[in-house]
């Protein structure tokens, strides 16, 4: 191959590199911010309930409650570190209340098909939400 071909090869490489490296300050803040948001808020999916209960997610200490409807399918559990703020979403068969009636206080909400309870996961506050359509949520709150 000839010397001039080799060296238009390596020019267009010497000008990405030195962009790659003038961009690297610009780039460098926004991996960090991205790094810690995951790091703080991280997330954890599971196909169903067995699943989470295997992968020790129901276990004392985390944060998936352990009285959620086994039939609980597609969770999606995302968490503050610093905060513990957590939210959890899945789907369930609306006539499996799991063991809420038992470990939970159900309140009165008015009429559409939304059950609402009070439950503490490891001592922290929470409410889950189940609708009659079989969307379930679970938010932690504020009182301590």
């Amino acid at each position: 191959m000839p010397e001039d071909t080799i060296s238009s090869f390596q020019a267009p490489r010497r000008i990405l590199g030195a962009v790659l490296l003038l961009s690297l300050p610009l780039l460098l803040p926004a991996l960090v911010l991205v790094s810690c948001e995951y790091i703080e808020n991280p997330t954890s999916r599971y196909s169903t309930y067995q699943s989470a209960r295997e992968a020790g997610a129901l276990e004392e200490g985390r944060w998936i409650p352990p009285f959620l409807p086994e039939s609980a399918r597609n969770l999606v559990e995302t968490h503050n570190i610093d905060s513990n703020v957590l939210k959890i979403s899945f789907e369930y068969s609306p006539d499996d209340l799991g063991g809420l009636i038992s470990e939970c206080r159900e309140l009165k909400v008015p009429s559409g098909g939304t059950r609402r309870f009070e439950c503490r996961n490891w001592g922290l506050p929470i409410d889950v939400y189940l609708e009659s359509s079989g969307n379930g949520l679970v938010l932690s709150r504020n009182d301590t």
